[in-house]
């Protein structure tokens, strides 16, 4: 059974389901993009990605890992987020030395913190772990992952948590992360679920995820960002080997036009109006190193860095320009131009250009 296309509830875990929503999605905003994430790092190739997004029900697991390796937060579990995950755990654990994580089929104490599987802890949560709470040691339980399918999923965790170390040695926490794979601990094996009957059973009953149904484009990140702020970031890591991006704007040629702002899918670039000013603003935590906004400015001004985790110093948006509103002197169209130059608009230009020379 498989659901192609349109806005859908793909499969029941637990305690919920794992949902999608195609129009975040960048192959889909973006013809031609190059990004298959979320079918690559599925571990049991449930993901395809031809002709749109398909999830072959009967193979997927609900483990969520791809709400993990997606940049843009395409997927999602309905029931749990990462804030909210990250809330419970910092109230549970408050007064251990000592954090410990399993995944749901592990045997658990009262003290561990459960997670669907390992394959959906990404650096961000770990940073934030390392930051706000005061414990100096994480253990990551993989014994689960021997009898497994998801065992794909340990070289995951891997990257996230050499990628969490990165960011906590730039801001000198003593927070040491590993992973820990006990033999000898029992586990529960995973039994798939009888889907069929699943679905007859709630037959009808399918919420339908919509374009109102509002969620944060970038949690992860927004975790990140909320667990940086707490700290003062002392060295620059660079990043750009885990999706993590910034840009240097070219600002004397940029003429405001905001078409970066309207193409950026994580909303990094934002055009702000306060009266009759307007600034371009990027967020440095909600890039994900895509390369829309170079590869498609009209102007080519903006060009992309290293993922220089430098800016992360930067609290809040950076104002990378600032424009005023402002009537053409030929159309009288509305228009963003640059302070101090004259009003303007593109096509008006092109004309004068055209005149001009044909005049010469």
């Amino acid at each position: 059974m498989c659901y192609k296309g349109g806005y859908a509830l793909v499969r029941k875990r637990a305690a919920g389901y794992l949902c999608f929503r195609p129009q975040q999605c960048l192959i889909n905003r973006h013809t031609g993009y190059d990004c298959a994430a979320c079918a690559d790092s599925c571990p049991t190739g449930a993901i395809s990605l031809k002709h749109g997004i398909n999830i072959a029900t009967d193979k997927c697991t609900g483990c969520g890992v791809c709400v993990n390796t997606c940049p843009t937060e395409v997927f999602h579990l309905a029931d749990v987020s990462y804030e909210q995950w990250l809330n419970d755990a910092l109230k549970k654990t408050k007064d251990q030395s000592k954090l410990r994580i399993v995944c749901e089929r592990a045997t658990s104490t009262a003290t561990d913190l459960v997670v669907p599987c390992i394959g959906w802890l990404n650096e961000c949560l770990l940073v934030a772990l390392g930051i706000l709470h005061p414990a100096g040691y994480l253990e990551i339980d993989t014994s689960p992952c021997r009898t497994c399918r998801q065992n794909k999923n340990v070289k995951i965790v891997k990257k996230n948590i050499q990628c969490a170390r990165q960011i906590l040695k730039g801001v000198r926490k003593p927070f040491k992360i590993r992973l820990c794979d006990k033999s000898n601990t029992p586990t529960i094996p995973r039994v798939r679920r009888q889907f069929k009957g699943f679905a007859r059973k709630l037959k009808g009953k399918l919420q339908i995820l919509r374009q109102d149904d509002r969620q944060s484009v970038v949690e992860k990140r927004d975790i990140l960002a909320r667990a940086l702020s707490e700290t003062k970031i002392v060295s620059r890591v660079s990043l750009s080997w885990h999706n993590y991006g910034n840009i240097k704007l070219l600002s004397e040629y940029c003429n405001g036009c905001g078409f970066c702002a309207r193409i950026c899918p994580t909303h990094a670039l934002n055009l702000i109006t306060a009266k009759k000013e307007v600034s371009l603003q990027f967020d440095v935590y909600r890039c994900i190193n895509c390369g829309l906004c170079t590869e498609l400015c009209p102007e080519e001004v903006i060009k992309l860095r290293a993922g220089n985790t430098g800016q992360f110093r930067h609290a809040s948006p950076k104002t990378l320009a600032r424009f005023r509103m402002a009537n053409c002197i030929y159309c009288d169209r509305s228009i963003t131009v640059p302070i101090n130059c004259e009003a303007v608009c593109p096509t008006c230009a092109r004309h004068r250009e055209l005149a001009e020379g044909y005049l010469i």
